[in-house]
């Protein structure tokens, strides 16, 4: 199995960090550069800032509170009897954790991934786990009054968190508990610690 390398640059501090095209950046620093005036000041805690990428040529976001960092994609170790659904596991800085296609977790045909397919990495109650998505877009932050939760229309997409608005674009907010649910009793190959 191929050590995780990562588009971020060394990061200090223990301080969350979402890495972008020129490396790391602590969050509301690519909030600031990406959409100046984003989050006036006071109203942090009216906002929610995710990480907005593309599936199939669909927004989907996550809140950027659950992201550990994105990674380019690399070689996968499968697993035997595992779903369709994930790709495998790797090692992300001496932690082996389950690769997910969210594409194929949310029903749609997957795609071979490439060495410039994007990995997200999250943390959830349970796991912590890569989410192979197209490709991230950008980091926005949306205020809290613009993310419908879901209702009778949407209730059936059991991944699904909320819809956001944002502009005029419909961004579908993904629930990374619901993604990574079931990746966390993968029997791993022997010789494989967690």
């Amino acid at each position: 199995m191929l050590n995780a390398p990562s588009r971020a640059e060394s990061c200090d501090s223990g301080v969350r960090r979402v890495a972008g095209e020129a490396g790391c950046a602590h969050v509301s620093e690519q909030v600031a550069v990406l959409h100046p005036g984003a989050i006036a000041a006071g109203e942090e805690a009216s906002a929610v800032v995710l990480l907005v990428f593309r599936i199939g040529g669909r927004e989907h976001a996550l809140a950027v509170e659950r992201v550990v960092e994105v990674l380019r994609m690399v070689a996968a170790t499968r697993l035997p009897d595992a779903p369709p659904w994930v790709v495998g596991v790797i090692n992300v800085r001496g932690r082996v954790i389950p690769l997910i296609d969210v594409r194929a977790r949310l029903g749609a045909p997957g795609l071979e991934p490439e060495t410039s397919t994007s990995v997200i990495v999250v943390q959830t109650d349970e796991v912590a786990a890569g989410l192979v998505v197209d490709e991230v877009v950008e980091v926005v932050a949306v205020r809290r009054d613009a993310i419908q939760r879901p209702d009778q229309v949407t209730a059936a997409a059991r991944a699904l968190a909320g819809v956001a608005r944002h502009g005029d674009r419909l961004i579908l907010l993904l629930d990374p508990e619901r993604i990574c649910e079931g990746s966390t009793d993968l029997r791993l190959p022997s010789g494989t610690d967690r």
